[in-house]
């Protein structure tokens, strides 16, 4: 592992891999940092008058375009064309109790954001003009959920786009379960899992699907980061069934990660695992605290970044 950065006031939550060279990422104090060289030089900045936002998710199309997130307070949507020299606001919600909690695309043109449930309904918004313009899905076909059950901003991948209309995202608190959706977001199907949950701090933080059939999700107690629970699972038929990891990642973990094929990585506050996915036994390798792990789509290249505005390379 190469750590590229350090040393910058924000909490890197967003992390988006164009290719081999174009990297972004977002976090706390309005940053967003941006590489068009591969990692060795990485340019951070504060959008103004966002400066105190947190930018908990980013999504990249080229060296020039690129979508990020402030969860709440606002709760906006921002995007640049020309490499973060500029940024136009494209969606914003003044509601207190708005809290968006991550976004994806199936495409250069259609994206979707989902936030916590207003009168137990999660919020979803859609666009398909490249995120120049976001609207909300009627919540008459928004998932219904108990009191008490929200998302996790916590690293950009609550939720995942896969082919064309499907798209799974995670929650927590009450309850922890995936909603997934084969019609770009108008009907949703409840998916259970075996995530411990019961407090608003615990459930599941992150997915990362394959395709709609092989996945995996990860998460815990962000108030407990080092108590080792039973917090993965994977599944190889679409979440009718979940099976535990035989030796569970070494804390609470807020990404997760396929790598390839044979191995992923998870990685929170209290550090990083690595498990091969002909066992699914995780091996924790380090005790560096990191948020988000982001590969480009080829799942060629790996990056991971964290507190401190550290981002770091990782070999496969």
């Amino acid at each position: 592992m190469k750590l590229l950065t350090q040393g910058v006031e924000t909490s890197i939550r967003g992390l988006s891999v164009v290719d081999e060279n174009i990297i972004w990422a977002s976090g706390s104090n309005g940053y967003i940092a941006r590489s068009t060289d591969g990692g060795n030089n990485f340019k951070f900045q504060q959008i103004y008058p966002y400066d105190k936002a947190e930018l908990r998710d980013i999504y990249a199309f080229d060296s020039n375009t690129a979508i990020v997130m402030s969860s709440t307070q606002p709760a906006c949507i921002l995007k640049t064309v020309d490499g973060g020299k500029s940024w136009k606001k494209v969606f914003e919600d003044l509601r207190a109790d708005v809290f968006l909690d991550g976004f994806d695309f199936w495409d250069k043109q259609k994206g979707i954001c989902f936030g916590d449930p207003i009168s137990n309904k999660f919020l979803l918004l859609t666009t398909t003009d490249g995120g120049d313009n976001w609207k909300y899905i009627d919540s008459a076909f928004s998932p219904v959920v108990q009191e008490g059950t929200a998302a996790f901003a916590a690293s950009g991948s609550s939720i995942q786009c896969l082919k064309a209309g499907e798209v799974y995202f995670a929650t927590g608190g009450t309850e922890a379960v995936l909603f997934f959706s084969a019609d770009y977001g108008l009907t949703w199907k409840r998916i259970e899992t075996p995530m411990p949950v019961g407090y608003e701090s615990s459930g599941i933080f992150s997915i990362d699907f394959l395709d709609k059939k092989h996945g995996c999700i990860v998460g815990g107690d962000f108030t407990l980061q080092n108590a080792v629970s039973n917090n993965f699972y994977y599944t190889k038929n679409g979440g009718k069934t979940w099976e535990p990891a035989t030796a569970m990642p070494a804390g609470y973990r807020s990404s997760v990660k396929y790598i390839d094929d044979y191995f992923l990585l998870a990685c929170g506050n209290s550090g990083i695992d690595v498990a091969y996915t002909q066992y699914y036994r995780f091996t924790n390798f380090s005790n560096s605290n990191y948020n988000v792990i982001a590969t480009d789509k080829e799942r060629k290249i790996v990056f991971i970044a964290g507190n401190d505005g550290k981002i770091a390379m990782m070999k496969k």
